[in-house]
């Protein structure tokens, strides 16, 4: 890394870079804090979903909602 060392990034937070981290582990992470609630115009999600050689998806909306544990 080629910031090492040098002054002028003394002060940055490197701990935020972390080039090794798979992204499956850091989605781990998200399901582990949020439950996920599906959006109500995305009900019918299945039934608008087009098949012709390659499946074209339309949007699927949802919630993030921290979870709560008692």
């Amino acid at each position: 890394m080629r910031f090492l060392g040098d002054p002028e990034y003394a002060s940055d937070r490197r701990e935020a870079l972390q080039p090794f981290q798979s992204p499956d582990r850091a989605a781990e992470v998200s399901w582990e804090k949020f439950d996920l609630v599906l959006a109500d115009d995305s009900l019918q999600w299945m039934e608008t979903q087009k098949i012709y050689i390659l499946w074209d998806r339309g949007p699927l909306n949802v919630y993030l909602r921290p979870v709560v544990r008692s």
